[in-house]
C-alpha cells in the first residue's frame, strides 16, 4: 500500500483520474487533506464532507452528469452488496476460490461511499447537513438510553 503524504500549506491541486482510457483532471479545493502518490496520480483521503460533495460533482460532471436518483440508489445497494460480501470473506464463513482476487474492505467502503454521495448530489440532498442531523440524533437517542440505564439502577 502506498504511505500517506501530508499536503501541507496547500490549498488547491489537481486530481488526475482515468475513465475509458483517457485520463481527466480535477480542480479540488480543500483545507486540510492527505493524498496517497501513486506514480502520477494523487488520491485525496481526507477531507471535509462539503469537499467530498464538491469533488463527486465535478468528477460526475466531467463524465457526463448524474443518473436519475433511482439508478443512483441500485449503484448504491450494489456496492452494499460488494461490502457484505468483503465482511462475509475477512470475518464470516465465506472463502474465495483460488483465482479469485480478495475483496478489499476499504475499497467497497470508499465505493459505497462515493455511490451515496451521488444520489445525496442527484436528488439535491445536502449530505453534510443531513448527516449532522443523524449524528444529532443519535447523541440525543443514546443520551435517553444512558439515563433510562441509570433510573434503573
Amino acid at each position: 500500500h502506498p504511505k500517506p503524504v501530508p499536503a501541507r500549506g496547500k490549498k488547491s491541486f489537481d486530481t488526475t483520474l482515468k475513465h475509458k482510457g483517457k485520463e481527466r483532471r480535477f480542480f479540488h479545493e480543500a483545507k486540510d487533506f492527505v493524498v496517497f502518490s501513486l506514480g502520477q496520480y494523487k488520491i485525496i483521503m481526507s477531507m471535509t464532507i462539503a469537499e467530498a460533495k464538491n469533488l463527486t460533482d465535478s468528477i460526475i460532471q466531467e463524465l457526463g452528469g448524474y443518473w436519475p436518483p433511482l439508478a443512483n440508489l441500485a449503484r448504491l445497494f450494489e456496492e452494499c452488496g460488494e461490502i457484505s460480501r468483503a465482511v462475509n470473506v475477512r470475518y464470516g464463513p465465506k472463502r474465495v476460490k483460488a483465482q479469485e482476487p480478495l475483496a478489499n474492505l476499504a475499497e467497497e467502503l470508499g465505493d459505497a461511499l462515493f455511490a451515496l454521495i451521488v444520489l445525496a448530489n442527484s436528488a439535491d440532498i445536502d449530505i453534510e447537513a443531513a448527516f449532522c442531523a443523524a449524528a444529532e440524533k443519535y447523541q440525543r437517542r443514546d443520551a435517553q438510553k444512558i439515563v433510562h440505564l441509570e433510573e434503573r439502577d
